[in-house]
């Protein structure tokens, strides 16, 4: 369940081991923005040539509408192939990142700047706290949990039932 607070950018991503950043590749398996619903959940790739810098030929990426994303748990999945990556919301199809649509020769997998995704990957769990997805950190749809004098101290949470890893 992704946290409903406003602000909140929760994720589930996987990083190229390298870690030089966007050429090592970056797959959103699932993402929250400043959306007040929480209902849009991008799944998206970043690679050398699709980042969402200045520099960048545009992003590649698919929005799955949620609507119970904050209320019930949901399965976001990637299915990285030889050659594609399949990303799906509790089993239904939501998008194919397809590396041959960007090249004029061969399948697009030996050309680093649009498929770094042949080695190894750190998968993480993280919410950030405002950022460019996150927005505006404002109390709407927050728990307050205390107040001490002028004080207020409110909380979010993101619960992750199971992660699945597999060959």
């Amino acid at each position: 369940k992704v946290p409903k607070g406003c602000g909140t950018w929760a994720a589930g991503w996987m990083l190229g081991k390298n870690m030089n950043w966007p050429f090592c590749g970056e797959i959103d398996v699932f993402e929250t923005t400043k959306q007040p619903e929480k209902t849009k959940i991008p799944m998206s790739v970043h690679t050398g040539k699709f980042n969402g810098m200045p520099t960048s030929k545009g992003n590649k990426y698919g929005n799955a509408i949620v609507p119970t994303a904050t209320t019930a748990f949901h399965t976001y999945t990637v299915i990285r192939n030889e050659k594609t990556l399949d990303f799906y919301v509790d089993g239904k199809y939501i998008w194919t990142y397809d590396p041959s649509m960007y090249t004029t020769q061969g399948d697009g997998t030996d050309d680093y700047m649009i498929w770094p995704f042949n080695q190894d990957m750190y998968l993480i769990l993280n919410c950030a706290i405002g950022g460019t997805l996150g927005g505006d950190v404002a109390p709407t749809y927050w728990t307050k949990i205390a107040t001490s004098g002028n004080i207020e101290t409110y909380q979010d949470k993101m619960y992750v039932d199971y992660v699945r890893y597999y060959k």
